[in-house]
């Protein structure tokens, strides 16, 4: 993937991923990059609680 032309990687998207199967992904965008895996990551842990 870094090797793709115009794509930029970043942080604030993340799979979700419950008793070892993909059920979606979770995807941030709108402050500073960390910070956009910071609230993504929050939102995925969500799912754990449920």
């Amino acid at each position: 993937m870094m090797t793709l032309p115009d794509v930029i990687c970043l942080e604030g998207g993340l799979p979700l991923i419950r008793d070892g199967v993909h059920v979606g992904a979770i995807g941030v965008s709108g402050v500073k990059s960390s910070e956009d895996g910071i609230i993504a990551a929050q939102g995925a842990s969500a799912l754990d609680k449920s």
